[in-house]
């Protein structure tokens, strides 16, 4: 069948498997009907000769098992767990035993959460399957365990069919192509993951969830959304990211079975992640998004918009003189434009809301499909919220939240206007959504300390009373296996920037051919990283040395794959490659740390939260710049030692972390000596002796 017979077929879902039976409805069991699981036993399983201790050569972890018997404990007496679980010690085997055998026990699902996606796929792929061999055979039978992902990862049949109705010859060039492989897809994928689809834009074939019509959706039975909540719902273990819970938490439910217990790994980043979620936000592209619905779905004409589109329109082209041309964010306490022209306008953007939303309801009310009446009425309540989202960011009154204009930056120079409203914290929605209402929230990563204790973590996220916390050492010899270096010798990156960029570049060359390439270098600017390798390329290519550089047209996960695959290899990375990324063995044998990675100052709601501590009585620097700019150097330090037989070299070329006093804070963050370098040859010549050693 040639693509263009599969998409005219009216048949052409058929194929898909259905889903009839009811989702299980479990009830959450009270803490006091639970059955206690004892932490003793249950860390056994990690201890030499137990249930995974028993190959020859296995090595306790005196951390992992600490880690294994305190998450027992917690969900035995309802308590709450921080835990920072230093890199190797096994976190994901030591959270994920005690939670199995708590739901094998007690048949109700506990929720691990997890912030990126390679997590989730280790969790299932390799950890789960592990941590499962410490049930008996009966139990492990009946032990089901799902992943659960947004929406916006799973194909929709209907958007698909949507896109489809129009017809094959209709389509543009590059969409006839993408049709073998997507219908390649649609006839082979068992649970519609997107993830292991690469084709047409997402956009066209994913349903945002104020889109979905739910049970009114002729695609209902064979949905993959649904498919994925159902399995989710009858699991005792569901794999899940941050958002998601997010989601769950802050709607009227549905997306997950009731939980009692819930692992959040990767927790340091779990503030940032509920800063976006919580976030109001108003821009064009949200109303074009809701009115392309309406025509795509409804046919309706462009011209039925004109005056619903011209409102917001002339507001952003108020607010436009307020950003300067080259100015990608400016905060606002109180609004910079003409508030009386602003007023009037706005004024005609909810009246305009207000008409299209009565005739949607009418519409609805005397349409006699379910599911376009149910589509109706969605779009409808999408049109409300942009209106409230509108009006909340445009006046800027609450005195909880930061608001700002941002400019967003697309492809070939293009960019649009949007206004955001992020809350200053995330504390009190973390207690209402969570330490309020769960029986035990588990919080863990291998950065979340900063100094000796867990203050800062335990202030931003907002912990109550019920929590304890803990510290499971990593395994490895940081002495034995990593050097660390921290030369005074360069510029001052903050007050002599083009300098530094000079010297650093400068200093590329011989030390990349001492490591033999291998290396990564981290950022905290495009701008910094930029004039670094337009100072280093020539010298190192001259070298033999390929350099590749974030923002050059690769991506991340193709720029770390080359960096563990080809020899002689250096990787410049900007902010994400701070964390995420693992790389065993030689492939990686140097870090170099080009600043401290403190925060960009003109970044709204960092500047806003700074004056909120300042306002308080607090130091801005001390109680929030400082402490985060340690999580993310952790962090960085962190990339470099994966495995007992890994070795390798830290350079820190910032000199503050010398020069200056906080400097020491840095120094004792990380579990190895910083020696401090005053030349450049002593650089060299400490690397290459690390090497021959």
């Amino acid at each position: 069948m040639t693509p263009a017979e599969f998409i005219d077929n009216p048949a052409w879902a058929d194929f898909i498997a259905e889903s009839r039976e009811p989702a299980v409805k479990r009830a959450l069991p009270t803490h006091e009907d639970c059955a206690p699981i004892d932490p003793e036993l249950v860390a056994t399983h990690l201890k030499k000769g137990g249930t995974l201790g028993s190959m020859d050569g296995y090595e306790e972890r005196p951390g992992q098992i600490d880690m294994t018997a305190a998450i027992a404990r917690a969900y035995n007496s309802r308590e709450h767990l921080m835990v920072e679980a230093g890199t190797g010690v096994g976190k994901s085997l030591a959270y994920l035993i005690p939670s199995i055998q708590w739901a094998a026990v007690n048949d109700t699902p506990v929720i691990v959460s997890t912030a990126t996606r390679n997590l989730q796929s280790q969790l299932i792929s390799s950890d789960i399957p592990r941590a499962l061999k410490t049930l008996s055979d009966d139990a492990r039978s009946s032990f089901k365990v799902a992943l659960l992902k947004g929406r916006g990862n799973y194909l929709c049949l209907r958007a698909l069919g949507e896109f489809f109705a129009s017809g094959y010859w209709t389509m543009s060039k590059e969409e006839q192509d993408a049709m073998p492989g997507l219908i390649e897809f649609l006839q082979t994928t068992k649970d519609g993951d997107l993830d292991n689809y690469e084709g047409l834009p997402r956009a066209l074939i994913t349903c945002p969830g104020e889109e979905c019509s739910g049970r009114h959706c002729p695609f209902y039975s064979r949905c993959f959304v649904y498919k994925a909540r159902k399995k989710a719902a009858a699991a005792h273990l569901v794999v899940v990211n941050h958002a998601l819970v997010l989601a769950e938490a802050t709607s009227a439910g549905g997306i997950l079975p009731a939980y009692g217990r819930i692992v959040f790994d990767e927790a340091h980043n779990l503030e940032a992640i509920a800063t976006e979620y919580l976030s109001a936000e108003f821009s064009m592209v949200e109303l074009t998004r809701i009115l392309n619905r309406l025509k795509r779905r409804f046919k309706f004409k462009t011209q039925t918009f004109a005056a619903l589109v011209s409102a917001p329109a002339e507001i952003f082209e108020i607010i436009a003189p307020s950003l300067p041309p080259r100015t990608d964010a400016l905060r606002y306490k109180t609004p910079p434009w003409d508030k009386e022209l602003m007023f009037r306008v706005e004024s005609r953007l909810d009246a305009e809301i207000t008409r299209l939303v009565a005739f949607l309801h009418e519409l609805r009310d005397n349409e006699e499909s379910e599911d376009a009446a149910y589509q109706l009425g969605s779009i409808a309540d999408m049109l409300v919220a942009f209106a409230n989202s509108a009006a909340f960011t445009l006046t800027a009154e609450k005195e909880t939240h930061a608001f700002w204009i941002e400019r967003v930056r697309l492809e070939r120079r293009h960019s649009y206007l949007k206004l955001v409203g992020a809350p200053l914290s995330v504390a009190e929605d973390m207690k209402a959504m969570f330490y309020e209402t769960k029986d035990s929230v588990i919080l863990s990563s291998a950065t979340l300390r900063v100094g000796n204790d867990f203050k800062y973590a335990v202030r931003r996220l907002g912990l109550n009373e019920r929590f304890q916390s803990l510290v499971a050492t990593s395994p490895f010899d940081y002495f034995r296996q990593a050097l660390v270096l921290a030369p005074d010798c360069l510029p001052d990156p903050s007050s002599a920037p083009s300098e530094y960029a000079e010297e650093l570049g400068g200093l590329m060359r011989e030390l990349f051919s001492a490591t033999n390439g291998r290396a990564l270098v981290l950022f905290t600017s495009y701008e910094m990283m930029n004039a670094v390798a337009l100072a280093a390329r020539r010298e190192l290519e001259e070298a033999g040395i390929t350099l590749y550089v974030q923002g050059e047209g690769m991506s991340r996960e193709a720029m770390t794959r080359r960096l563990k695959e080809d020899e002689r290899t250096v990787v410049f990375g900007a902010q994400s490659f701070w964390e995420g990324v693992d790389i065993s063995g030689e492939a990686l044998s140097c870090v170099v740390m080009a600043r401290l990675p403190f925060a960009q100052v003109k970044d709204p709601i960092v500047e806003a939260r700074s004056e909120k501590i300042d306002r308080e009585g607090g130091s801005s620097f001390r109680d929030y710049y400082l402490p985060e700019a340690v999580i993310k150097f952790r962090q960085g330090f962190g990339r470099l030692i994966r495995t007992k037989a890994d070795r390798g070299v830290v350079i820190i070329t910032d000199p503050r972390i010398v020069t200056k006093n906080y400097g020491a804070i840095f120094r004792k963050s990380i579990p190895a000596s910083v020696h401090t370098v005053t030349e450049r040859d002593e650089i060299f010549a400490r690397v290459k002796n690390f090497f021959e050693c």
